[in-house]
């Protein structure tokens, strides 16, 4: 895979199935593809206690969701003052 630099799946693939017993496998066989491959491993989609047990129980470390916060805008520099100031006038 000499295009990319990291295998990011999203949780929520896996639970449209309703078959969660299948997760912990396949999170454990992408994982595996991705250090065969020298990829970074990230999983996104984490909402819930439970899945950061079996993120922790699998030794996946790259994660993101809600579990851990609301996503938040990011501004390019000058945009914050910008944008600052648009909320003002309005």
């Amino acid at each position: 895979m000499p295009y990319v630099s990291e295998l990011k799946l999203a949780m929520q693939n896996f639970r449209h199935d309703n078959n969660a017993d299948a997760i912990p496998k396949a999170l454990h066989d992408w994982r595996q593809i991705s250090a065969d491959n020298g990829l970074r491993f990230v999983i996104e989609g984490v909402e819930t206690q439970a899945d950061q047990q079996m993120l922790d129980d699998l030794n996946i470390g790259l994660r993101q969701g809600y579990y851990y916060g609301k996503p938040h805008l990011l501004f390019y520099r000058g945009e914050l003052n910008r944008t600052s100031r648009i909320e003002k006038n309005a």
